[in-house]
Order: structure tokens, then sequence, then C-alpha cells
């Protein structure tokens, strides 16, 4: 109850949890965004990762909170990122929110999967059952050509690489560039 003497309702208090998280995602005042929109970007899609990894509890605000000054700073340092863009205010918007659902999307998948501690064996077994039924072809043949034990070590290794982030947002804005030069 002590709380609810400083804020009114809940929805106040999550509006200020949110904004305060949106303040560790925008630059300060002393700091400049790169010119360039692609390091532009991904300077604000790296922070904002880097935020929600944080405090990874912001991912189950299910409700839209109200927009604080933080919010809107973020909102307006990305459109500063893409304003360089020659392209029309709705194709900014998209291209502002691909980065940021990846954003958003990464880290949702980096805390309900990748900490998941469940073990290899326990994994390949239940898909081993599954490749069994003869309906997972393509997981079929990669266990056939170097084993299900080795893919898993595989495809876990590379979900866990820390270089991961960066390297999937610059396919993301190369896919970007590409459609932009259409």
């Amino acid at each position: 109850m002590t709380l609810y003497h400083y804020v009114r309702t809940k929805d106040e208090l999550l509006a200020l949890l949110l904004d305060a998280v949106m303040g560790e995602m925008v630059l300060g005042e002393d700091e400049q965004l790169p010119d360039d929109w692609r390091a532009a970007l991904t300077v604000l899609a790296v922070r904002g990762r880097d935020a929600i990894l944080r405090h990874p509890w912001i991912l189950d605000i299910t409700d839209d909170p109200a927009l604080g000054p933080n919010s809107v700073r973020h909102f307006d340092q990305t459109l500063q990122a893409v304003a360089s863009l020659d392209v029309d205010l709705g194709t900014k918007l998209d291209i502002a929110s691909m980065v940021d659902e990846y954003v958003y999307g990464y880290c949702l998948h980096d805390r309900n999967d990748l900490a998941k501690s469940s073990s290899s064996d326990e994994m390949i077994d239940y898909v081993s059952g599954l490749i069994e039924t003869g309906s997972y072809p393509q997981l079929s043949r990669l266990a056939d050509e170097i084993g299900l034990t080795e893919s898993w070590a595989q495809i876990e290794a590379r979900l866990r690489e820390p270089d991961r982030f960066e390297r999937n947002l610059r396919c993301l804005l190369d896919g970007v560039q590409v459609g932009l030069s259409r």
C-alpha cells in the first residue's frame, strides 16, 4: 500500500516502469546517432536489446501503458535513424517496426527458449522419436548425414553464439537495403 502513496494506479506504475527501461534504450543528450541509417538503427537495436536483457520482466507487460517521455524520445531517435532514407513515412515506420520487433523477438526467444535447461539427451530422444514417424524429412536427412547428436550440438551452439544478435540484425538490414534499391 505504501507504493500507492506515490502512484495512483497499476497503469501509472507500469507506465513509469516502462519509461524507466526506455530511458536505458535512448541516447543521452551528449550522445549522437551515426549519420548512416544502418549504423544508427544498429546502435538503437543493441541498446534496446541490452536494456531488455537487463529487465526481462518488461516482456511480460501485456497492456500498453501510457507513453512517457523516454518512449517518445526512443520513437523520435528511431525516426532520426531512418530520416536519411529517401522513402515515404510508411516505409520508414515499417523499417523501424521491423527492427524493434526483431529486438523484442530476440529477447523473448533468449529468455524463454535458450534459458531452459532441458538436457540435450532428452531433446535428442524426443526428436529421434519424432523422426521415426517419417513426418520430418529434413531432420531425418540431417540425422542420416551427420547424426542427431552432432546436429543438435551444432544447432545449440549456433543459437548461443555471442554475435548471433548482431549477425542476424545485419542480415535483416541487408534485406531492407536490397528492398530499398528496387
